[in-house]
């Protein structure tokens, strides 16, 4: 990025003849600029209030010293108390990408800014953009004019504003002269939109904007800091969504410190799923399956018990006794079971949740908070927060599983803190001041030193959310919708747009941001060669992405099941009949010559005479009334899914034929069967012979059925090989056309070493709203609709009055009199 951790100067502090000394390059070892270093301390005074620039290196300073606090673990990435942010100067078009962040926001809106400085290029006087920038190496310079070029001659995508600088300028006598451009993003997951809204005491919906417990639980917000070297042009959902993948700006490290958001409510409703998971009366069973003896017991107690009272001389007065004896042991038995069956649900219950909290490999789940994740603070669902684990003597030691006698399902979340440091050790015993024995209940021995107090604890409720300092990945830079229609709208959510990444808004202002990303690595990429600037082949692509698109096909998503529902159709359609050969006229013999038979052809293959119509209706009609047939439906829809793994594959039409097909492959295999045809005739008159005849006839249609299914997982197999590679060549010449578009080259799919800084910031709405009237350009209200005022109501429209009825009546003719000629 090429910023600078510079440390404060005070008049006191300033040297009165000698220069400062600079410190020694630290915090970076790789940095964008040529010069190679970045994030180095000097002792130049670099406060400017009178620029926007100025501005932007307040703001973020003060961000990363307070971040310095809240996670000691990174300090690599914040400033010391003695330090503030210096944006470096260096070659033109390098970019300083700077993310400001609303603080303490968890809104589910586009409400962040991305901040991209460069010192613009000199352009030559012409009719032609050209390109004048010193210090650049003949390759760079040729290739980012060529892209320059290429950017002007757009007729798809229209040309960025001021191309190749977009942007506002900005000079100032100390911060020099910069182009700024200002972007609104997210920097935080957007909420799960398959959660339940959470309600109030009311049953009301809690706004969906300041609602953080519909957080997703396993993802995390990049936290402030100065990271360099982190990002690179690549692709993102390039291993995800193949088909869907694009140029974006990709994660170029193992981690970045990340700060998640656990809400409780997730943890409980887990243990609640747990805990009504199963039926009483399935419960009970196992419970009496696990001691037979005592049901055994009371059954026995009962039919004694009974037996003195009603009678049992006949048969029905023995069938209403044991109907009696029933009725009562079932119910002692939900009686006696009662306590059982509730403790059963209750450490389903407990399991999961402590699965959820410690991990647990019975149930293949892995804790949600890692080990190396520490507890920061505690919020309620707006994000306001009610506990703060960094204050002093309120540090969280662990979070556990108890009992809840109040919840539902009798267990609950509870926090424990540290126990308070031991009291200060006492002065020696020669400074004491003696004071009189306290006499203890046993004469002689020493009085037992008091147990420590417990620790303090904290019951977690469903509303509030756990806040905790991590790691997280893969968090790129990218667009939320590929369309700039409704990009704009008023009240647009995140939600899983982004789930921790950095995510624009606008897909124009993406697009223009990228422009900006490719010309920079072009100009100074310091490894550039003549092959980076080939134009890319489909191979390339087949070698980027090919594997994960292979995978990612033979997972069957839903969004292909369309086409591989055609390709089903078209597989499994029987083929129409052979048109008639057609009629040839023989010459007729000669007078007298005798007819000579022909010679029959000895590779002709002679086709099977077709079975008798009668015949195959009786099988078929024996196949429909076996038992083994019964799931056939089943059985045929089971094959499918075995091969085509998702159930929206199928559709009616196909499943018709598949049937159908299978069905076939049945008969055939029936039709030569001895078995088959004696059943035809009729089965032996012996009633045992026919018992076993049976029998034999049925393993007959079970073994045909698994061969007809066999010959369809087969054909189904071979028809989605081919659909999966016809698929795959559509997928990986489409993806070829876009990242054409996109501008991207060979290198960009993991050779190209070229790394770009980004820097992330909070700091509060007004401070940014200060920063962006500073600078100009963009009006606030147009980058962040929903801070706009709502327009005012129409005005209603002033209503009709129904015209009177004398009214009505002033320019008729006065009705007949009585007696009058009509």
């Amino acid at each position: 990025m090429a910023a600078k951790a510079v440390k404060k100067e005070t008049a006191k502090d300033a040297p009165t003849q000698a220069a400062p000394k600079q410190d020694k390059p630290k915090k970076a070892a790789v940095a964008t600029a040529p010069e190679r270093r970045a994030h180095h301390a000097t002792l130049s005074e670099t406060k400017c209030p009178d620029c926007a620039v100025g501005l932007l290196k307040q703001f973020a300073s003060e961000s990363l010293r307070n971040q310095k606090e809240l996670d000691p673990g990174n300090q690599r990435f914040h400033l010391q108390d003695d330090e503030e942010l210096e944006l470096a100067r260096t070659n033109p078009l390098t970019l300083q990408l700077v993310g400001l962040r609303r603080e303490r926001s968890l809104s589910n809106r586009f409400d962040d800014l991305l901040v991209v400085l460069y010192d613009p290029a000199l352009l030559k006087e012409g009719e032609k953009t050209v390109l004048e920038a010193e210090g650049l190496r003949a390759e760079n310079l040729k290739d980012a004019q060529a892209y320059v070029d290429a950017v002007l001659a757009e007729t798809e995508w229209p040309v960025p504003k001021h191309w190749p600088h977009p942007g506002v300028d900005v000079s100032c006598p100390q911060c020099k002269h910069w182009r700024v451009a200002v972007l609104p993003i997210t920097t935080e997951p957007g909420y799960d939109k398959d959660k339940p809204a959470l309600k109030d005491d009311k049953g009301n919906t809690l706004p969906d904007f300041d609602n953080s417990t519909l957080l997703p639980n396993d993802v995390g917000a990049i936290a402030p800091g100065i990271y360099t070297g982190y990002y690179r042009v690549g692709l993102h959902k390039g291993a995800s969504n193949p088909p869907t993948s694009y140029a974006a700006l990709q994660f170029a490290a193992p981690s970045i410190p990340a700060r998640r958001r656990f809400p409780v409510s997730d943890f409980l409703n887990a243990a609640q799923a747990a805990h009504d998971k199963g039926t009483d009366e399935g419960i009970r069973a196992e419970l009496i399956r696990k001691e037979p003896e005592v049901q055994t017991e009371a059954r026995e107690r009962i039919e004694e018990e009974l037996g003195k009272k009603l009678p049992k001389k006949t048969g029905k007065q023995k069938a209403a006794l044991a109907l009696a004896v029933a009725k009562k042991l079932k119910a002692w038995t939900v009686e006696h079971y009662e306590a059982p069956v509730a403790e059963q649900r209750k450490k389903q219950a407990w399991e999961t949740l402590d699965a959820w909290v410690n991990g647990s490999e019975a149930l293949k789940v892995k804790r949600k908070i890692d080990a190396s994740e520490r507890l920061i603070r505690l919020e309620d669902a707006s994000g306001a927060e009610t506990q703060n684990f960094e204050a002093e003597d309120n540090q969280v030691s662990r979070l556990e599983v108890v009992e809840d006698d109040e919840a539902p399902m009798k267990v609950g979340l509870q926090l424990v803190f540290q126990a308070p440091p031991p009291p200060p050790a006492m002065p020696p015993a020669s400074t004491l001041v003696p004071t009189p024995p306290v006499l203890t209940n046993a004469p002689g021995l020493p009085a037992e030193p008091a147990p420590p107090p417990p620790p303090r604890t904290l019951r977690l409720t469903e509303r509030e959310v756990l806040v905790v300092f991590g790691t997280a990945g893969a968090t790129n830079i990218h667009y939320s919708v590929d369309g700039e229609n409704g990009s704009w709208r008023r009240g647009r959510e995140v939600n899983d747009f982004s789930e921790g990444c950095q995510v624009f808004r606008s897909p124009d202002d993406f697009r223009d941001f990228m422009r900006m990303a490719m010309l920079s690595k072009r100009a100074h990429c310091p490894s550039r060669k003549a092959s980076c600037c080939e134009k890319l082949t489909v191979q390339d692509v087949e070698t980027a992405i090919g594997p994960k698109m292979t995978e990612f096909i033979g997972k069957c998503p839903s969004v292909f099941a369309r086409p591989a529902s055609d390709a089903i159709i078209v597989a499994f359609t029987p083929p129409p009949p052979p048109p008639p050969p057609p009629l040839t006229e023989t010459p007729p013999p000669e007078p007298g010559a005798a007819a000579s038979p022909a010679a029959p052809d000895p590779k002709a293959v002679v086709p099977q005479p077709a079975p008798d119509p009668l015949f195959v209706v009786a099988v078929e009609k024996l196949l429909d009334e076996s038992r083994s047939y019964k799931d056939f439906d089943k059985e045929v829809r089971a094959t499918f899914l075995k091969v085509f793994l998702n159930k929206k594959y199928e559709t009616p039409e196909n499943f018709a034929l598949l049937k159908s097909y299978t069905r076939k492959k049945v008969l055939a295999a029936l039709l030569p069967e001895e078995d088959v045809q004696k059943a035809v005739e009729g089965p032996p008159p012996v009633p045992k012979e026919a018992r076993a005849f049976e029998k034999t006839l049925e393993k007959t249609f079970k073994m045909a059925i698994e061969t007809g299914l066999e010959n369809l997982r087969t054909k189904l197999t071979e028809t989605k090989d081919a659909w999966a590679k016809a698929q795959h060549t559509l997928q990986i010449n489409g993806r070829h056309a876009r990242y054409l578009k996109d501008g991207l080259e060979p290198c960009d799919f993991g050779a190209c070493g070229f790394r770009f800084d980004y820097m992330l910031a909070e700091t509060t709405r007004a401070n940014m709203e200060a920063f962006v009237s500073k600078l100009g350009g963009r009006d606030w209200n147009a980058l962040f609709p929903e801070d706009a005022p709502l327009p005012p109501p129409p005005s209603p429209k002033p209503k009709k009055q129904a015209p009177s009825k004398s009214a009505g009546k002033k320019d008729k003719p006065p009705p007949p009199s009585a007696g009058a000629p009509k």
